[in-house]
């Protein structure tokens, strides 16, 4: 008798496991088909599939993760809500990253609004949410509702892509900046003719999008003479990878250049490490200077290392030469930062004193500047000293001590 039953119960029972093997391994091909139309871009095939796979296996997370992209692409949002909220009601966090990008995705404050307070209560209070939520108020041009968003993240620890997000919107939502600076020189009493020298930058710096562009004036008060520099800045951004830095400047000072130019283009090598190439060219009165410049970046940590040579040209037999290592250590936010430059020669991005090399090829320089940047809400200030030790035509060593105070403004 028992065994009569027993194999009733099996007879019964196998067909039905059977069944649910063969339903498997029929949305399991459901999906692998689904999966390969979307990367092909064909979006209404792959939709039909899913829908006919979640019909067999509603619990499924992986197939209603694909439709829930599918109807994002096609912009059904009304039924990508109702997915992303079947997931959040089951407790699967994996639609997370899908449900915050559906808030880019609405054309109206109203309906992103609806949307936003249907899902608040999952993932209100995170870090990303509050991001995510500020940056689909900018794509709608509301920038008042996207910058109240941001105070949510007072006293919250972020990492260093959230803290990049946030940079980036605060340039969005402000995108406009003023700085004062002013440098002060100080020369050592092996400079007999040297008085200290006085410099006083202005600029003005708006974003357009990601591009930035800055106005400058510089005005260097020596003593003895005085002279303006104008000049202009961009930093145009063609992708994630790359980007550039251009410069133009003029001067009818003759401590300054007559006419300037600057390129480097950057390139970031799968986020590992970003390199930069290009060039710096100064027109004097009577001799031009074309200086290459190569130069690469990495992130550790906290830390940004940067390395750059400016090589050239050759001038009375020597070439001129710069190198120098820049540090920062970040702090909480990536505006908040330490930071350290080492070199040797001098630069022909520093204005003030290139002339030296322009008037002295061969001259050896080495220097250390450290300072601290801050801001405090609306408001950055930068503060900086720094040491230089240089060979003198009469063979002597010269001494400079330079400090630096600076005051940004962000509306």
């Amino acid at each position: 008798m028992i065994k009569s039953n027993a194999f009733f119960i099996i007879s019964i029972l196998f067909p039905l496991f059977l069944f649910a093997q063969n339903n498997k391994i029929d949305v399991d091909s459901l999906f692998n088909e689904a999966q390969q139309l979307y990367k092909d871009k064909h979006y209404i095939p792959a939709l039909e599939l899913t829908n006919n796979a979640i019909l067999i296996a509603p619990e499924y997370t992986d197939i209603r993760l694909l439709q829930i992209r599918i109807e994002q692409e096609t912009n059904q949002l009304e039924a990508s809500e109702k997915d992303i909220l079947y997931l959040l009601n089951n407790s699967k966090t994996e639609c997370t990253p899908l449900a915050l990008r559906q808030m880019l995705l609405y054309e109206r404050i109203t309906d992103l609004n609806d949307y936003r307070n249907t899902i608040s209560g999952f993932l209100d209070n995170t870090i990303d949410f509050v991001l995510t939520k500020a940056e689909a108020f900018l794509n709608l041009n509301d920038k008042k509702t996207a910058k109240s968003s941001l105070q949510n993240l007072k006293d919250k620890s972020l990492n260093s892509i959230q803290n990049y997000r946030l940079q980036d919107l605060k340039k969005q939502i402000s995108v406009n900046q003023i700085s004062l600076n002013y440098e002060l020189i100080s020369f050592s009493k092996d400079y007999p003719s040297y008085e200290s020298w006085h410099v006083v930058g202005l600029d003005y710096m708006r974003y357009f999008g990601k591009q930035a562009v800055t106005a400058r004036v510089i005005y260097n008060d020596r003593g003895t003479n005085e002279g303006m520099l104008y000049e202009i800045d961009a930093y145009p951004v063609f992708s994630k990878k790359w980007y550039s830095y251009i410069s133009l400047n003029t001067s009818d000072a003759d401590f300054f250049q007559n006419f300037g130019g600057s390129l480097s283009v950057y390139y970031s090598i799968e986020n590992i490490i970003e390199i930069e190439a290009g060039f710096r060219y100064l027109e004097f009165e009577t001799q031009s200077f074309f200086t290459p410049v190569i130069g690469a970046t990495k992130y550790v940590g906290q830390f940004y290392i940067n390395g750059r040579a400016f090589i050239g040209p050759e001038k009375d037999g020597k070439l001129i030469q710069n190198y120098q290592l820049n540090t920062r250590f970040y702090l909480k936010t990536p505006g908040d930062y330490l930071f350290l430059r080492l070199g040797t020669g001098i630069s022909p991005d520093d204005r003030s004193r290139f002339t030296q090399i322009a008037n002295n090829p061969d001259l050896v320089a080495k220097y250390i500047n450290l300072g601290v940047n801050k801001w405090i809400k609306s408001y950055g200030i930068t503060l900086s000293t720094g040491y230089l030790n240089e060979d003198l035509a009469n063979g002597l060593k010269g001494n400079q001590i330079v400090c630096n105070v600076g005051l940004k403004y962000r509306f």
